[in-house]
C-alpha cells in the first residue's frame, strides 16, 4: 500500500509583531502561517546568483523529505474554481523551479504544457488520490500514466486556517534513504482564502507549494524534529528565515494583502540540488 503524506500551508493574520506572533505560534510539520513579518534577504550566491551543489549539512538534513524517481513531474491545472488568470500564475509559479533547474542541473522538473496551452483537468477531486493496495500508481513502467493536480477547493471542509496542502503518496525509500513519491495533489483553499479581503500572494503559496511537491520541507520549523533547525533559533537567520520554503508568510491584516516572496534562496536552491540531478 502507498502511503499518505500531508504537507499542509496554514494561514493565519495576527494584528501584533513578531515578538507576539511568535509566542503565538505551534506548527505542526510541513505547515506555514501566515504572517505579518519584514526582513532582509541575505545569501551567499554565485555570480549569477545561482547554487549549484547539494549544500545541506546534518543539521538540517531533516529537511529533505523525498523525491521522485524521474522528472519531469507532470502537473495539471485544474478548471473547476480556479479562475483563468490564477491557472496562469500556476504556471508561472512552475517555472520558477524550472528556471532553477534548468540553471542548476540543465534540465526542467515540472511539465505543465506551454503558458498558452496549459495542461488542465476538468475533473473535480473526490477522495484520496494515494493508490491503495493492488491499485495503479502515478507511474507505470518507467513513465508517468497520471498528472498530479492542482485544484481549487471551494469546500474546504477541513481546518479553516489552512490555506494550501500538498499531498504526497509514499512509494518505498531510495538509497539515499528519502521517500520515493508514488503520486500527489497539491489543494488550496479558495473557500477561506482567495476572496475579498484575503488575498495571500497565490504565486508564491503556489511556487511554496511545489517545493514541498518536490520533496523540500521547511528551511525550519518551530516545532521540534530531528535534523531540522528551529525556527526559533534562526529568525535572525535571513537564509533560514527568508528562504521560499520558511513555513510562515506575512500579511496585512488591514487589507489582506499578502506577502510577496516567489524567489529561491540560497537556501532553497542548495538543499534542492541534493534532490535531483548530479549532485
Amino acid at each position: 500500500m502507498i502511503a499518505q503524506i500531508l504537507a499542509p500551508l496554514r494561514a493565519k493574520t495576527f494584528a501584533n509583531l513578531w515578538n507576539r506572533l511568535r509566542k503565538s505560534l505551534e506548527l505542526h510539520p510541513r505547515t506555514v502561517r501566515v504572517l505579518v513579518l519584514a526582513g532582509l534577504i541575505g545569501c551567499a550566491q554565485g555570480v549569477d546568483g545561482i547554487i549549484r551543489t547539494c549544500v545541506i549539512s546534518d543539521t538540517n538534513r531533516g529537511t529533505l523529505e523525498g523525491h521522485w524517481p524521474l522528472t519531469p513531474i507532470p502537473i495539471a491545472i485544474s478548471t473547476v474554481n480556479l479562475p483563468e488568470a490564477d491557472r496562469i500564475i500556476v504556471s508561472q509559479a512552475a517555472d520558477t523551479w524550472n528556471r532553477f533547474y534548468g540553471a542548476s542541473k540543465g534540465f526542467q522538473v515540472i511539465a505543465y504544457g506551454t503558458p498558452s496551452n496549459l495542461n488542465l483537468s476538468s475533473t473535480p477531486q473526490t477522495g484520496s488520490i494515494c493508490p491503495t493496495s493492488g491499485s495503479a500508481g502515478f507511474i507505470q513502467n518507467g513513465q508517468f500514466t497520471r498528472n498530479v493536480v492542482v485544484y481549487a477547493a471551494t469546500n474546504w471542509g477541513g481546518d479553516p486556517s489552512v490555506i494550501a496542502q500538498t499531498v504526497r503518496c509514499l512509494d518505498g525509500y531510495g538509497q539515499d534513504g528519502l521517500a520515493v513519491f508514488g503520486g500527489a495533489m497539491i489543494q488550496v483553499n479558495y473557500q477561506n482564502f482567495f476572496i475579498p479581503g484575503k488575498r495571500p500572494d497565490l504565486a508564491s503559496i503556489v511556487s511554496h507549494e511545489l517545493g514541498h511537491l518536490l520533496g523540500l520541507g521547511h528551511s525550519c520549523e518551530f516545532s521540534t524534529r530531528p535534523n531540522v533547525p528551529n525556527c526559533q533559533n534562526e529568525l535572525s537567520n535571513a537564509l533560514v528565515s527568508r528562504a521560499l520554503m520558511f513555513p510562515n508568510f506575512s500579511i496585512d491584516p488591514t487589507t489582506g494583502v499578502g506577502e510577496i516572496r516567489r524567489n529561491l534562496n540560497a537556501n532553497d536552491m542548495g538543499r534542492a540540488n541534493c534532490l535531483y540531478g548530479n549532485q
